[in-house]
């Protein structure tokens, strides 16, 4: 599939902030995979891109990416990472030809595609670190032969639910994924915890999780009957939270890990790091 060259600055020095002239860009089918992909996640890292599409090797990713950085198919932003250079990080630039290459790859109408669009407001720790997760999860499937059926971020899991005393509340998770394997289905909310929110909020979020359970909002969305909750948290904060909401009634299962043993963890899928009621279990089980 042809894609044109799109306008770009030109600069006499390379520059990390700013597009160069492409030399010899011709478009790769690859690049509409990798397009399509940082637009579902909203943001990737030159580290992520690499693991997803060049076998780990960030050298490859960072050659192509530049290509399609000075060719105006992605945008840069920049974190501080406290030691060298800033971290890249990419988003896709909003013009004409990346909506229709999005739509042309999801099978999406573009109105779909401009609607869901990435907010840069959105680019904060913790949705980098949801997102992180998110990868992590994707790297974890393709090792373990498991299809990702389904993952969607805050910009498209976000519903409206009615308590019992008639109030309309914003449901709004961090995540919500579904994976399948061998004839068995899972599907998962997550709520990444960085300390911000008081006790009395996390066992509101825990209310919430109950009544979209019992009240059959979740099936009325999905056409599913049943969830697991992951709470991701820090270590000091574990017990007190686990305490807050298990005398929630009617809730879904609620699993619970720390951020720290999340983030080390070797294979997120198999390995036995989530509490459930005093057990360890592992996602896929």
């Amino acid at each position: 599939m042809h894609r044109g060259n799109l306008p770009s600055h030109h600069s006499k020095r390379r520059s990390r902030f700013e597009r160069t002239k492409p030399n010899n860009f011709w478009w790769q089918d690859r690049d509409e995979e990798i397009i399509a992909a940082v637009y579902l996640h909203g943001v990737l890292s030159t580290k992520q891109i690499a693991d997803l599409f060049f076998g780990g090797s960030v050298s490859a990713a960072t050659k192509r990416l530049r290509k399609l950085f000075d060719a105006g198919w992605l945008q840069r932003a920049f974190r501080p990472s406290g030691v060298g250079a800033p971290e890249a990080l990419y988003l896709v630039e909003r013009r004409r030809e990346t909506v229709h290459c999005i739509a042309d790859r999801l099978g999406w109408a573009e109105e779909r595609v401009r609607r869901y669009w990435f907010p840069t407001q959105m680019l904060t720790d913790h949705f980098l670190e949801v997102n992180a997760f998110r990868v992590t999860i994707e790297i974890s499937c393709r090792k373990n032969g498991v299809l990702l059926e389904l993952w969607e971020d805050e910009r498209f899991c976000v519903d409206r639910i009615r308590d019992d005393g008639g109030k309309v509340k914003v449901f709004a998770p961090d995540a919500y994924f579904r994976f399948f394997k061998d004839g068995t289905l899972w599907a998962y909310f997550l709520e990444w915890d960085r300390g911000t929110e008081s006790v009395g909020r996390i066992r509101q979020k825990a209310e919430n999780y109950a009544t979209y359970w019992r009240k059959g909002f979740y099936t009325d969305r999905y056409g599913l009957r049943g969830f697991r909750v992951l709470w991701v948290t820090k270590e000091e904060r574990a017990d007190e939270l686990m305490g807050a909401t298990e005398k929630v009634e009617g809730a879904p299962p609620f699993w619970w890990a720390t951020r720290e043993v999340v983030q080390e963890c070797k294979d997120i899928l198999t390995e036995p790091i989530w509490t459930v009621k005093g057990e360890r279990r592992a996602l896929l089980s």
